[in-house]
């Protein structure tokens, strides 16, 4: 093996590939936009997403298994909100493949969710 690809193969497990396996599910993405402007529980994102709420809890804890989400007790009721330290290791790894861009994807991020937020809103 060359030493070039050497150093693609032993690149380290920063825990990419648990986000982009969480990311790869559209209702996933629906959970993390919800959670990402307020606080929610499971009943609330089962009223959003539409499923039900044992099939919306499995999605949470394999996003929080993958550093996505936090939890918050409250009660008998458990908020979820966005842990945006999770998104980092996809940050890492666009910032060396685009590093010109990402403030520009950064950008339409942002303002995807301001939509999103002002849709819910509506």
């Amino acid at each position: 093996m060359t030493s070039a690809a050497q150093g693609i193969a032993d690149e380290p497990d920063d825990g990419l590939d648990d986000v982009f396996n969480v990311l790869a599910q559209p209702v996933r993405r629906r959970i993390l936009r919800a959670v990402s402007t307020t606080e929610r529980s499971v009943t609330d994102l089962h009223e959003l997403v539409g499923l039900p709420q044992p099939v919306v809890s499995r999605h949470l804890a394999q996003m929080r298994a993958a550093g996505l989400v936090d939890v918050r007790p409250v009660g008998t009721r458990r908020l979820y909100s966005v842990r945006t330290e999770g998104l980092q290791p996809v940050e890492d790894f666009l910032r060396v493949l685009w590093p010109t861009r990402l403030e520009a994807l950064r950008d339409l991020v942002i303002a995807d969710l301001d939509q999103q937020g002002s849709a819910d809103a509506d």
